[in-house]
């Protein structure tokens, strides 16, 4: 299966530290609703996808989906098509990001 590295590459980006221990926060970072909702983002977040694309669903129960979620009542279903298309999400951020530099990694 096939997967957007840019979504997985912000996602990873977002949850850690970012500079100067600034903490920027997302706004319900887990996706969370109160009810499953089929072609339709999870508040706070904004459809990413191309127009012509459908948007993301907060699953479980469409399409067969059927996994129960870790935590809480649901979770985002992104889809990555045959046609190199994808369904993406994203929100704005209530800071900005700040470059870092990079530090060697101390191996023990």
């Amino acid at each position: 299966m096939k997967i957007n590295c840019t979504l997985i590459c912000l996602l990873i980006l977002f949850s850690g530290k970012v500079a100067a221990q600034t903490k920027i926060s997302l706004k319900n970072p887990s996706f969370e609703e109160q009810e499953p909702a089929y072609n339709q983002c999870p508040s706070f977040w904004k459809d990413l996808g191309a127009a012509t694309a459908t948007p993301p669903d907060v699953q479980p129960g469409f399409y067969g989906v059927k996994e129960a979620p870790q935590h809480g009542r649901t979770y985002l279903g992104l889809v990555v098509r045959e046609d190199n298309t994808w369904e993406g999400v994203g929100q704005v951020l209530g800071g900005p990001l700040q470059k870092t530099p990079l530090t060697p990694l101390a191996y023990t």
